[in-house]
């Protein structure tokens, strides 16, 4: 692999402050040491959506659409930036396989001044072009006025979370995954409080409505922020910043888009997904739309864990292929794919026994209900393929070969995916399909990429040397 730049520090220097652990000793120690604080914040995300959920339910389905929706054009917003955490991680973790911290914080500083710069024009885009996207879309006009004001809030918040999300990348690349957890679950805990609080007005809150849960996600953003600023500063740690080094770095820059654009589009054709999918389901209703919010938080739950798993396991092979250790990077991968098809498992087991009462704890109305527990079944039939795919997508981005996995999911969901549901819901209309249209494209899609992916991974030819 090509040497790097000295950048002001000779490669002894910097050894004395770090000295890569995660190529050497047990790989399954170091993927568990990793990866338990990255799902336990994903389960503890899950568990705070649902509950907002619960509490949204007691206002009416009317408002579950209202913030399903906002969350689902949220995830568009944030998927577009994903593949700058992808990027962060992948030359992070090169550079401190090889020791080179300074290098490192560079890298940082520059994945910093990009997620500010994106989030500063999706803010623009929501005050200026949302309301005309959703009519496009055909949300119910009823909706809207809402929905825009929650969407502004959540821009601001999308803000202090791109800054959270750029420097918990930066500490996990460095094989630290407790403290960003920490941080995490600390934000996650301050949601939860103050949720019901801003919702419905108790104590001394004001009553928001269905607005309080974008206040609460704005302040438990920028308290996550806070604290990490504050370790950032801090003198032990590796990526703290001088007045000095704020400056621009093209060349880095170049390689962090070459790496983000294409993992951004995996989640970002994610997003454009479920953005047509709500424009099919929102000419079925409200109670509709409010189903398919309870379906996506099933399957952003195993998105988001996979995404962690696959973020840590991706440091993980950073780290041994920076040395040129290939059989200890595949081995890593295999046990990573073990866990997630044993939690798939259970998942597709609960949700098969249980879909009545998941969609009663959100409302009572019975057409929602039938509808979500139906959508709830379907897509938890594809949690191994859904998982597995997103599990090995993720691990060669954070690799830093995002290409070929960018292309396999544009093309399932461009060819298999978003025709299937098309075909089934608005065209043939055979009862029971039509109504499950969406679930079931979602299933036969999830199957066909993973065992494309798999058969990629397998192949090693994502494994090159030369990233940095």
């Amino acid at each position: 692999m090509p040497s790097l730049p000295n950048n002001n520090k000779t490669t002894e220097q910097e050894q004395k402050k770090y000295n890569s652990t995660l190529n050497k000793g047990n790989l399954n120690n170091n993927l568990i040491k990793l990866a338990w604080p990255q799902i336990g914040e994903s389960l503890f995300w899950f568990i705070m959506t649902f509950v907002d959920l619960i509490w949204i339910g007691k206002l009416g389905i009317e408002n579950v659409a209202i913030v399903g929706t906002g969350q689902i054009i949220t995830f568009v917003f944030f998927s577009l930036r994903t593949g700058l955490d992808t990027a962060t991680r992948a030359l992070i973790s090169r550079a401190l396989g090889q020791n080179r911290t300074n290098y490192a914080k560079i890298i940082f500083l520059q994945s910093l001044f990009l997620a500010i710069a994106y989030s500063s024009i999706i803010i623009i885009f929501i005050r200026f072009f949302l309301e005309s996207t959703l009519t496009v879309l055909k949300i119910d006009p009823i909706l809207i006025p809402k929905l825009l004001v929650f969407m502004t809030i959540t821009g601001f918040t999308l803000l202090f979370f791109s800054m959270q999300s750029t420097c918990s990348s930066a500490i996990q690349a460095s094989g630290n995954s407790i403290t960003p957890a920490k941080i995490e679950v600390s934000s996650r805990i301050l949601h939860i409080i103050l949720s019901p609080l801003l919702i419905f007005g108790i104590l001394f809150s004001p009553e928001l409505g269905v607005y309080g849960i974008a206040v609460a996600m704005l302040i438990s953003r920028t308290f996550g922020t806070l604290c990490f600023i504050k370790i950032i500063e801090s003198q032990n740690s590796i990526f703290a910043i001088s007045f000095q080094d704020l400056r621009l770095n093209t060349n880095i820059i170049k390689k962090l888009t070459k790496i983000g654009i294409p993992s951004s589009l995996i989640q970002f054709q994610r997003g454009f997904l479920q953005i047509a999918f709500l424009s099919i389901v929102s000419t079925q209703g409200i109670a509709a739309i409010s189903a398919y919010s309870v379906m996506r938080r099933l399957e952003l739950l195993l998105t988001l864990t996979t995404t962690r798993l696959g973020s840590v396991t991706g440091i993980i092979v950073g780290h041994n292929l920076s040395i040129n250790q290939i059989t200890s990077s595949k081995t890593v991968i295999n046990i990573a794919l073990l866990y997630i098809f044993i939690a798939s498992i259970a998942i597709t087991i609960l949700v098969s026994i249980f879909p009545n009462q998941i969609s009663g704890f959100i409302s009572k109305d019975p057409e929602f209900i039938r509808i979500s527990s139906l959508w709830l079944i379907t897509v938890g039939l594809g949690c191994i393929p859904i998982s597995g795919s997103n599990l090995l997508a993720t691990i060669i981005s954070s690799a830093g070969r995002p290409n070929i996995p960018i292309l396999i999911s544009i093309i399932i969901t461009v060819i298999i995916e978003l025709p299937i549901a098309i075909i089934l819901s608005q065209i043939l209309k055979i009862e029971y399909f039509s109504e499950l249209a969406i679930p079931i494209a979602i299933v036969i899609a999830a199957t066909i990429r993973f065992i494309m992916i798999w058969i990629y991974e397998k192949s090693n030819h994502w494994i090159k040397e030369g990233l940095l």
